[in-house]
């Protein structure tokens, strides 16, 4: 019965679709080798307007949670609310603290950002003592407590950072030389221009990327088997079986493809086509239909018998458990990114001197099908890539093929204008403020400042 599931949703930072694939095929346990494979996409490429869809059910334009973050809090996540109203629980375990309180405003006793436990520059010291990763081993801890004290909610949401840039692989037991390099990476993190990643996209060699995609990996691996200590307590508990598990990302991340690094300024695949696994009763082995990060509340809710009741999205979502929907899903799935607000742009380019971002500073919005993808950019730039015979995204196909281009410019202006009006709409309703403080620091703490 709907009142006896579970869900358990796993979030992976900055996690690439084929590693986090590759790496949970080859896990111990049997329920992630033969895991669901689902076409799953991102409509932003960077954390808070992620998260924001995620939890809210909502593209970024709708929610508001975009560059700049004053204003914009949300103060009612439908994914944390719509449970309560009908008494089941839900909670967030997460690693990641930018888009903690009061940008999402979950209600009191539903969130856990762990590394909020402790001020910043103690998180920053322990890392730099190689006493601490970044905040997995913390979720990991506070998910086998939910477990053993019988307090497991109807649905978690668990989020990770390990895979995020610097790329440092947190050591394990007492070798010296592992602690050594992983303090040292640290502290360059922190103190050194040359170590953040768009300065790095300047300088570095094809052979500099490809140590920084092994160490990358690295730690995406270290993420996996977190993944698979977590379901395995769910296991041990005599849960799994009656538990929807997904895990996925909020963006993937470039490394060094395009001249790109990081994970903002792009709708590349690498960025928003992002892992989707999913582990529950009676799926097939591929679900080919293409869904988005806005299909998970109607998913998780019918999945618990939860009513959608005050929920009305501008853009219909659509049941990724409906076998109905499995082959197609969206023939069109749409794709945004806001530019970054003057303070960040300025920032950015403090740290990263010899990077050029004027190229990368537009807003982009984009639509996907299986075959096609088309980008449009506010200072008038246009893409267009088909993605069957270029998965890559190496060759712009804009000139030769104007009928497809037009036929998707029409869909992307439909949405555009359903979202945005509910946007305006929803953005009237908010009261203006200053991005606060505390916001602010969370920035600066993970580079974005």
């Amino acid at each position: 019965m709907a009142q006896d599931r579970k869900v358990l949703i796993i979030v992976l930072d900055a996690a690439r679709r084929d590693a986090v694939h590759s790496a949970l095929r080859n896990s111990t346990l049997p329920e992630l080798q033969q895991a669901t494979e689902v076409c799953l996409l991102s409509p932003s490429c960077w954390t808070v307007p992620s998260m924001g869809s995620l939890v809210t059910g909502l593209f970024p334009s709708e929610h508001g949670l975009q560059w700049p973050l004053a204003g914009t809090a949300v103060d009612e996540p439908a994914m944390a609310s719509l449970p309560a109203r009908v008494g089941q629980r839900f909670r967030i375990v997460s690693a990641n603290e930018v888009y903690a309180p009061p940008l999402i405003a979950f209600p009191p006793g539903t969130a856990d950002f762990v590394l909020r436990r402790r001020p910043s520059w103690v998180n920053r010291a322990l890392r730099a003592m190689s006493l601490a990763d970044y905040g997995g081993r913390e979720c990991l801890r506070s998910v086998r407590e939910l477990l053993a004290g019988g307090r497991v909610p109807d649905l978690l949401l668990v989020h990770m950072v390990e895979a995020h840039h610097p790329y440092l692989l947190p050591p394990a037991g007492l070798a010296l030389r592992a602690r050594a390099a992983y303090s040292r990476g640290q502290f360059a993190h922190v103190l050194s221009k040359k170590a953040q990643v768009w300065e790095y996209a300047a300088r570095a060699s094809a052979q500099a990327w490809a140590r920084a995609k092994e160490r990358y990996l690295e730690c995406l691996h270290y993420s996996t088997r977190l993944v698979e200590q977590m379901v395995q307590a769910y296991k041990d508990a005599g849960l799994l079986e009656q538990t929807l598990v997904l895990v996925t990302a909020d963006h993937g991340e470039h490394l060094g493809e395009h001249g790109l690094a990081d994970h903002q300024a792009s709708l590349y695949d690498r960025l928003v086509h992002v892992p989707g696994l999913l582990v529950g009763p009676d799926l097939p082995a591929v679900i080919p239909g293409q869904f988005q990060h806005t299909d998970l509340l109607l998913t998780c809710c019918n999945y618990l018998g939860v009513p959608l009741d005050g929920y009305e999205p501008a853009w219909p979502p659509l049941d990724m458990l409906e076998p109905a929907n499995w082959e197609r899903g969206h023939e069109h799935a749409f794709l945004e990114w806001k530019a970054w607000d003057p303070k960040q742009l300025a920032s950015l380019r403090r740290r990263n001197p010899s990077y050029d971002f004027g190229p990368l500073h537009r807003d982009l919005v984009g639509v996907r099908t299986r075959e096609w993808k088309y980008v449009r950019g506010s200072d008038g730039s246009r893409l267009l890539l088909n993605l069957r015979e270029d998965p890559d995204e190496e060759h712009d196909v804009l000139d030769g093929n104007p009928e497809a281009a037009a036929a998707l410019e029409a869909r992307l202006e439909e949405w555009r204008g359903r979202v945005m009006e509910a946007g305006r709409r929803a953005a009237a309703a908010r009261m203006a403020g200053e991005t606060s403080d505390v916001v602010e620091q969370r920035l600066q703490d993970l580079g974005y400042l």
